[in-house]
């Protein structure tokens, strides 16, 4: 699809990707993939095109506050068939 003269993002991506091989079925298999086109997973990208660019761009990161999940989670895991929820609480506002 041409937007103003020029082509849209996903359809100058999959431009670049490169052909894949016919892989043959199984005999006597009538069984078709079920995996999406390239073209499909771009469209996402494409209809959330701010969302992406703003990722790419801005200095902002929820990597914090993923480590501070995971470190909790890994504490609970320790805290398995252990002490309660007091104890647990405890060593998660500890760490």
């Amino acid at each position: 699809m041409r937007v103003n003269g020029s082509w849209s993002w996903h359809e100058r991506r999959t431009d670049q990707l490169p052909a894949r091989p016919a892989v043959p079925s199984p005999a006597g298999s009538t069984a078709t993939t079920n995996a999406p086109s390239p073209t499909f997973r771009l469209r996402g990208l494409d209809q959330d095109h701010d969302a992406a660019i703003a990722g790419l761009t801005l200095p902002y990161s929820n990597g914090p506050i993923e480590g501070v999940n995971t470190k909790t989670k890994l504490i609970k895991r320790q805290m398995y068939g252990r002490a309660g929820f007091p104890l647990l609480r405890h060593r998660i506002l500890l760490a």
